[in-house]
């Protein structure tokens, strides 16, 4: 003989989630009611919420993002890069330049007007001029988070590795998970700034 636990002899509970119109004292009636019962009875209609749920856990993945609002110039070789478009994709105001000395006028017209800067590096102009342009314009605007993406990158660094020229550094193809945590690490190491 086996004995029966709370386990085996509770009512299940009905799941709630994504029901819109359904106050909580219908949901509390109806979740101690048995399963063999008739449908539910509530003063609204059950609607489901537009939000799948593989949508839903990917927004809960990501968090909020850190770009909604954000004013970010985009230095890009490429019209319409990838890293443009995510970044418009995650709530951004942004402003694509095709060289770094456009990026670099217009910081020195409104230099407050900027949140942040990304540098695509695939085929913007050879590395060490990149390099020496960089290293240039951090030190005339070293309060402007800077993150350099690019392919030939190994793996992402979020650390103060390469701040002489950025903050955060990633590599491509990208997802916006990662580009979420790259953009708050940038913040943070410029926070940071012995």
């Amino acid at each position: 003989m086996t004995e029966q636990t709370a386990y085996t002899v509770a009512t299940p509970r009905r799941r709630s989630f994504g029901l819109k119109g359904v106050s909580s004292e219908a949901r509390a009636a109806n979740s101690s009611a048995p399963l063999s019962s008739a449908p539910l009875s509530m003063e609204a209609p059950l609607t489901r919420d537009s939000l799948s749920r593989s949508a839903y856990r990917q927004r809960q993945s990501i968090g909020p993002a850190p770009l909604v609002g954000k004013k970010v110039l985009c230095v890009s070789a490429k019209p319409n890069c990838d890293v443009e478009e995510m970044s418009i994709a995650m709530g951004a105001n942004v402003m694509p330049v095709s060289t770094l000395g456009e990026a670099e006028r217009m910081l020195r017209e409104s230099p407050r007007e900027w949140d942040m800067m990304f540098i695509m590096r695939d085929g913007l102009m050879p590395l060490d001029h990149l390099v020496t342009d960089l290293l240039t314009l951090r030190f005339s605007f070293s309060e402007l988070p800077v993150i350099m993406f690019s392919t030939a990158f190994m793996a992402d660094d979020m650390t103060k590795d390469r701040s002489p020229i950025s903050d955060a550094s990633m590599c491509l193809p990208m997802t916006q998970g990662r580009l979420k945590m790259c953009v708050e690490a940038a913040a943070e190491n410029v926070r940071n700034k012995e």
